[in-house]
């Protein structure tokens, strides 16, 4: 059975993992576990909890294990204590959330910084835009796409004004609509960054690369020329 990523839990990561043990727990008939306890709860059955019996005890004790193990070794020393998987749950709980606090202040910070330097890679730009997203989703901080949208838009330099003033009067882009739009601007920019004479340049570095006393084919110096005809 393949180990997701965000199915042991991390330093970085109890946002997704604490998901993904709920469905866990829920799937084995065992979230209840985790919950304040209420004499009101039944379990899959639909029979009355009893908290405190065998049945009790011997279901909790597999919720218990199911949280341990699906935690990193050197987190396990927090719930090594716990005697039920409300205890080892709780611990976790309030441990993260106070880390979730620091962490959500300093991705804040640094994605509010974050900006693209001029003639710098925009490709790499997004990778990282996308990655500090999905860290501070990882925090509990989840963005609308509206707010990436902005922030995105905010932090590119001064050479991508005009096309973020026509996704601004575009009125209705979305997100995955104006990442597209930068991508094909940067694409064109490159592009007519070239130098004219490239092709010769690269005639010169075939010449060097042949042998002495030989010169490249006829058809290579054609191709070569018929390249630098592209736009």
């Amino acid at each position: 059975m393949t180990t997701l990523e965000n199915d042991i839990l991390n330093e970085s990561n109890f946002y997704f993992w604490e998901f993904n043990m709920r469905m866990l727990l829920a799937k084995k008939g065992l979230l209840h576990h985790i919950e304040p306890p209420s004499s009101q709860k039944v379990d899959a059955n639909g029979m009355p909890i009893v908290p405190g019996d065998a049945q009790w005890k011997s279901a909790d004790i597999k919720a218990l294990a199911n949280i341990a193990r699906s935690m990193s070794p050197n987190l396990q020393a927090m719930v090594r204590s716990a005697t039920t998987a409300y205890e080892a749950w709780t611990t976790l709980k309030t441990f993260f959330m106070k880390t979730n606090l620091h962490n959500k202040i300093r991705l804040r910070k640094e994605l509010h910084e974050f900006r693209l330097s001029q003639g710098g890679d925009l490709f790499a730009h997004l990778t990282t835009f996308a990655l500090l997203c999905t860290e501070m989703e990882g925090c509990g901080d989840v963005m609308s796409l509206d707010e990436k949208l902005v922030l995105l838009l905010g932090c590119l330099s001064s050479e991508y004004d005009a096309i973020v003033k026509i996704i601004e009067n575009k009125g209705d882009a979305t997100l995955l609509d104006a990442q597209e739009m930068l991508r094909r601007e940067y694409q064109c920019q490159t592009r007519t960054e070239r130098p004219k004479n490239w092709h010769c340049a690269l005639l010169r570095s075939r010449l060097k690369e042949c042998p002495r006393n030989e010169s490249p084919s006829k058809e290579s110096a054609i191709a070569v020329g018929k390249s630098g005809t592209k736009n």
